[in-house]
C-alpha cells in the first residue's frame, strides 16, 4: 500500500514538473514572438519611409482639363416665352440651334426673383403709411437701429421690414425714404446682375418674348399688376398714356404718374405711384 502511494506522489510531483516546464517553455515562445514582430514592424516601418523619400521630390502634374468639358461661352441664351398650342413654353438658344422647353413656374423663381424686384417698391409703400420712418431716418438713425425699431413689421408680400433692410451695411444712414429705396435696389439689382441665370428669369417673369428685347423696353403689364391694390385696368390706362415700357414708366416722376393716369379714368394713390415707378426703375436698371 506504502508503494501505490509513493508511486501516485511520484506522478504528482512529475506532473507539476511537466506544468512548470511548459509554462517556461511558452513564455520563451511568447517572447519570441514579441522580439519577431518587433522586427517585422521595424522592417515595414524602414520600407514605408524609403518609399516616402522616394516620392517626396515628384511633382504630381495633372493636366488642366475638366471633366465635363464645360465652355461658359457657349452656355443656353434664354430667347423668351413663347405659345404653343395654348401653353407658354421657354425658348433657348444653344450653339446654332434653338430649344422649346416647356414653361415651368417654380417657387424659387418666384421667390428670388419677383421679391427681390419689389424690394424696394415695398419699402417705399411702407414708408408712405408711416411718417415716423421718414423722421428717424432725417435724425441720422442707421440701419441697424431701423431694424430693432421697425423689424418685425410687414411688407405685404410675407417678408418684414428687417429681411428688407439686411441687403444694406447695418451701419449705414440715409436721408431720407427715397435714399433707402435707391440703395436697396442697388443691392438686389447688383445680387441678380451676378447670379447666372437671373437677369434671364426676371424677362421670364415680366414677359419677355422677343430674342434680345431689353428689359427696359417690355410692356408695364407685369409691374402694374404687381403693385398693391392696384385698380382695375391700370396697365390699359398707361399704354393710353403713352407709357407703353417699362422704361416709359421709370422715366415719369411718381406724381405726373397719379395725373396722367387720372386722366385715363385711374386712379392711382401716391403710394401706389412710388411703388409703381420704383419696380420700373430696379427693372430697367438691369440691363439696357
Amino acid at each position: 500500500m506504502m508503494i501505490v502511494l509513493s508511486a501516485l506522489a511520484l506522478l504528482r510531483m512529475i506532473s507539476r514538473a511537466l506544468a512548470m516546464f511548459d509554462a517556461v517553455r511558452m513564455s520563451g515562445c511568447m517572447s519570441t514572438l514579441r522580439q519577431t514582430l518587433v522586427q517585422a514592424l521595424q522592417d515595414v516601418a524602414a520600407e514605408l519611409n524609403r518609399l516616402d523619400s522616394d516620392v517626396a521630390g515628384l511633382t504630381l502634374k495633372v493636366p488642366p482639363v475638366t471633366p465635363w468639358n464645360v465652355n461658359v461661352a457657349d452656355a443656353p441664351q434664354f430667347l423668351g416665352v413663347r405659345e404653343l398650342d395654348g401653353n407658354k413654353v421657354t425658348m433657348w438658344k444653344a450653339g446654332g440651334n434653338v430649344m422649346v422647353l416647356p414653361g415651368v413656374d417654380t417657387v424659387a423663381l418666384q421667390d428670388t426673383v419677383s421679391q427681390r424686384l419689389g424690394t424696394g417698391a415695398l419699402i417705399s409703400n411702407f414708408a408712405s403709411q408711416n411718417p415716423q420712418f421718414a423722421q428717424d431716418l432725417a435724425a441720422s438713425m442707421s440701419v441697424s437701429d431701423l431694424i430693432t425699431k421697425y423689424g418685425a413689421d410687414p411688407l405685404g408680400d410675407g417678408r418684414t421690414v428687417a429681411q428688407a433692410l439686411t441687403v444694406l451695411p447695418l451701419t449705414a444712414t440715409y436721408a431720407n425714404p427715397q435714399a433707402v429705396v435707391d440703395a436697396v435696389n442697388g443691392q438686389e439689382q447688383a445680387f441678380l446682375r451676378s447670379t447666372i441665370g437671373s437677369v434671364d428669369a426676371v424677362g421670364a417673369v415680366i414677359g419677355v418674348t422677343s430674342d434680345g428685347t431689353a428689359l427696359a423696353n417690355v410692356s408695364p403689364t407685369a409691374i402694374a399688376t404687381a403693385v398693391a391694390g392696384a385698380p382695375t385696368g391700370l396697365a390699359s390706362a398707361l399704354t393710353k398714356a403713352g407709357l407703353v415700357t417699362i422704361s416709359d414708366v421709370a422715366s415719369v416722376p411718381s406724381d405726373q404718374l397719379v395725373t396722367r393716369l387720372a386722366q385715363q379714368g385711374v386712379q392711382l394713390t401716391p403710394a401706389q405711384a412710388v411703388e409703381l415707378s420704383t419696380r420700373a426703375s430696379m427693372i430697367a436698371g438691369l440691363r439696357g
